[in-house]
């Protein structure tokens, strides 16, 4: 400011808060009293097909997880419908893009410093399909030096780098499903499922003169990653 000059003029700001939507995940099956009195070779059929279906109903969570998007609106009877959102749709601030099958070393490595490690904490945990790993192999030789398997935290092992900005723990992930390469990072202390009704198995939701037993795995959650700057994500194109 000058001296003697007019004062700056004001600048407020209005906070902003994240948000997200709880959706309702289900996976039904049902067990016909014919098949329950067939001798199976792999035991009874219920108990199987509730071990089956609890690991569909964990897998179609996991994959809202990543690849959810946000969305609310009216189902086909007219009732409200949410959808929540997953951290591809969430972090926003810090993306990039390569050409497939074209990483190399400086790509990478600037995308580190600007993007990856840019906000937060020096230190991330990078979630990567098989491509991207493949890739982040081509791009360690020779310039890299890549612990591996040596670090357990979360009660998993990661392969971590510690690079000049910081340190990263990596992971391979078949829930990342793409052909391409897909880097995501993320602090974990900041993604979070919020549960209004935790998983939980309601049975006989058909027709009660049907001569099957019917079920259904019902989950009612909602995915958090806030703030969303302190993750990232590097994808081949």
């Amino acid at each position: 400011v000058e001296q003697g000059g007019l004062i700056p003029t004001a600048i407020s700001t209005i906070p902003t808060f994240p948000y997200n939507y709880c959706q309702i995940f289900t996976n039904s099956f049902g067990v016909d009293d014919s098949l329950k009195a067939t001798l199976q070779y792999t035991g009874k059929e219920l108990p199987r097909q509730q071990e089956a279906n609890l690991f569909r109903h964990k897998a179609q969570m996991e994959g809202a997880a990543i690849y959810g998007n946000r969305a609310s609106g009216t189902g086909t009877e007219g009732l409200p419908l949410y959808k929540t959102g997953g951290l591809l749709s969430i972090i926003t601030t810090h993306t990039d893009s390569f050409t497939t099958g074209k990483l190399d070393f400086a790509t990478f490595s600037a995308f580190l410093r600007d993007h990856a490690l840019a906000t937060g904490t020096q230190k991330k945990f990078c979630f990567a399909n098989r491509s991207a790993m493949s890739a982040l192999m081509n791009v360690a030789a020779g310039n890299i030096r890549i612990t591996q398997g040596e670090i357990k935290e979360y009660g998993l092992n990661f392969a971590q780098w510690v690079s000049p900005w910081g340190t990263i723990n990596f992971l391979q992930t078949d829930s990342i499903r793409e052909s391409k390469e897909k880097f995501i990072f993320i602090e974990p202390q900041y993604w979070k499922m919020r549960v209004l009704q935790s998983t939980h198995l309601k049975v006989a939701i058909q027709e009660t003169n049907r001569m099957a037993d019917a079920a259904s795995y019902i989950t009612e959650a909602g995915y958090q990653y806030a703030p969303e700057q302190t993750g990232a994500v590097l994808s081949g194109s």
